[in-house]
């Protein structure tokens, strides 16, 4: 039988509080997490935005640069230390803000060490290193950071949790990306660094002011295990949802950017269509996603994202099976529609993960094992897309876009018949079925 969640599983305190402390009140809670996934979503845009271009211009080889990507492995290897983040903590701090605030730390120091070192080919493996330690530090915050929001929050609350997630890190990444780029010629890169360092610094203070609630009763210490997950009632069915929902977004990006390339659009035109896309997803996308959940449902507005999701990446399908070479105007709202849906897309899966995972006692492994298999889907879909694009062409890799978000529409189509996974309608012990 279903019951409302009207207390937190693991601290025993009220997830939505109308009154109490500044820590207890959502607005605050909601505050905290913008600000956490901002600040994790910043070392990625350095990654994959601006490094990769920095170092090449000053003269790094392709061979090292050809490593790059593996500094993302963090995000999908994050739920082998999972369990850790959900067992062990200091009592001084909590058992989430232990997590969150050290880890911010870490990311800083990486940022600040960072600040030492140049540009350039003799000091580019140092570099790399660096970034790679920031990306660790990140992904193992988020662990804490969603386990934090699928705690403390419900009902409206969650899915506006989820929009400031999505929201939040692609800020961070856009910030961190394209906001180097434009900046370091101005203020350098050691300046534009220690700006970085000093709005981190600033993303900090909601967690260093958040006290943790303490549980009535207290918090009992438990071994978090992947095992615990894997047994819950509909995981196979959640686990199969996050990993493919953003397959065809994420095979469409691989595939764009290439095809444009080969029918003679100039790097600048194609970053033009990259930023309308993210603040398509940013804006349009989350900005509408929160409101859409809290009032559809989610699995409603999961079933109106991957429609949108198969409108753009059916149009990527015709464009590149009639081999047209699309202007700026077609290019951009036919990306700009597959990223209104990605947006929606991952608030409203995020927001069922959620949900699944406060029906346990380890709500930051639970929701990181689906994050690990969604990051293990984007990569697969793209490397598979871009493969068939190779060897059979351009078409047969967009179709992999459409037949991914298909195969996603049919299972939200049907889904198991359990008010689990909509807001207002967790069940505590997880049991639902």
């Amino acid at each position: 039988m279903n019951t409302p969640l009207t207390h937190d599983p693991s601290a025993g305190v009220p997830a939505a509080a109308a009154g109490g402390t500044l820590s207890t009140q959502p607005a605050f809670i909601l505050l905290l997490l913008a600000t956490l996934y901002f600040a994790q979503g910043l070392p990625l845009g350095l990654i994959f935005g601006s490094y990769p271009v920095l170092l090449r211009s000053a003269g790094v080889e392709l061979s090292l640069l050809a490593w790059v990507p593996l500094l993302g492995l963090p995000w999908i290897l994050k739920i082998l230390w999972s369990p850790v983040v959900d067992s062990a903590w200091l009592p001084a701090l909590g058992r989430r803000r232990t997590w969150l605030l050290s880890q911010q730390l870490l990311v800083i120091a990486a940022l600040v060490a960072l600040t030492a070192t140049d540009a350039a080919s003799e000091t580019a493996l140092t570099t790399l290193v660096l970034l790679g330690l920031a990306s660790t530090f990140a992904a193992t915050q988020d662990i804490a950071t969603d386990g934090l929001a699928a705690e403390r929050l419900e009902g409206r609350h969650l899915a506006l949790a989820n929009a400031f997630s999505v929201g939040g890190m692609a800020t961070g990444v856009l910030l961190g990306g394209g906001g180097v780029l434009l900046t370091v010629e101005t203020l350098g890169l050691r300046a534009t660094l220690l700006a970085l360092v000093a709005l981190l610094m600033l993303c900090a203070i909601p967690a260093l002011v958040w006290r943790e609630p303490e549980a009535a009763p207290p918090v009992k210490r438990h071994r978090a295990s992947l095992r615990a997950v894997a047994a819950r009632a509909h995981f196979l069915f959640v686990l199969a949802i996050a990993g493919l929902y953003a397959a065809s977004h994420s095979a469409d990006g691989a595939l764009l950017r290439l095809y444009l390339v080969d029918k003679g659009w100039s790097p600048a035109e194609i970053g033009i269509v990259d930023s309308l896309s993210m603040a398509a997803m940013i804006v349009l996308g989350c900005g509408a996603a929160a409101w859409l959940v809290s009032r559809l449902g989610t699995w409603r507005s999961l079933v109106v994202s991957l429609l949108l999701l198969i409108a753009s990446s059916a149009g990527w399908l015709a464009v590149s099976w009639m081999e047209l070479r699309p202007d700026l105007v077609m290019a951009a709202l036919i990306r700009m529609l597959g990223s209104t849906g990605m947006g929606l897309a991952s608030v409203a899966v995020y927001t069922v993960l959620m949900l699944f995972a406060r029906g346990g006692e380890q709500a930051g492994t639970d929701v990181t094992a689906f994050k690990s298999a969604n990051v293990m889907g984007e990569i697969g879909s793209a490397s598979l897309a871009t493969a068939l694009a190779a060897h059979i062409g351009y078409a047969a890799g967009f179709g992999i876009s459409v037949a991914a978000s298909v195969v996603v529409l049919a299972l939200a189509l049907m889904r198991p018949s359990t008010r689990t996974f909509e807001l207002g309608a967790a069940n505590v012990a997880g049991a639902a079925s």
